[in-house]
């Protein structure tokens, strides 16, 4: 009888981790690889191409790269990475700084973000990450300019 005990103690501790350690290698549905979709977008300069990878993307922190060509054949890379604590991060174009973004988590399936360029300009917005993990849609606007709509598709 101990024997069996000993036996379902262990495997039910066994099992516990692995439990664990499935929680803890559960990834984001908003991490990876993502692809512009430049006919479903609505922008005001669209580039020729651009991918985004998000290597972050938790309620505690944000990280991403962008990388793209522009209309005019220009390559840029565009960097954020973050806490989701209420504090500005800045955002790298190319390297330099463009300005600072407070990203807020709103639930599994929704970030906003409040930003500002060093210039003074105002950024207000949100992405949200479909129900079937394989779309996001980022709704933006640039102090009072049009909104524009950003697609990308895994």
């Amino acid at each position: 009888m101990k024997r069996w005990i000993f036996f379902v103690l262990v495997a039910g501790s066994l099992l516990g981790l692995n439990a664990c350690k499935k929680q803890e290698n559960t990834e984001s549905p908003w991490v990876g690889l993502w692809k512009l979709d430049i006919s479903r977008s609505k922008l005001h300069e669209a580039p020729k191409q651009e991918t985004m990878q998000i290597d972050t993307a938790s309620k505690d922190s944000l990280k991403y790269s962008i990388h793209g060509t522009s209309d005019e054949g220009k390559e840029y890379t565009e960097n954020y990475d973050g806490k989701l604590d209420g504090n500005s991060y800045p955002v790298l174009v190319n390297g330099k700084e463009l300005g600072k973004i407070a990203f807020s988590w709103q639930s599994d399936s929704v970030y906003t973000a409040q930003g500002k360029g060093l210039g003074g300009s105002t950024l207000s917005e949100t992405a949200t990450l479909s129900d079937d993990g394989k779309t996001i849609t980022i709704k933006s606007r640039e102090g009072k300019e049009e909104e524009e709509t950003a697609v990308y598709i895994k």
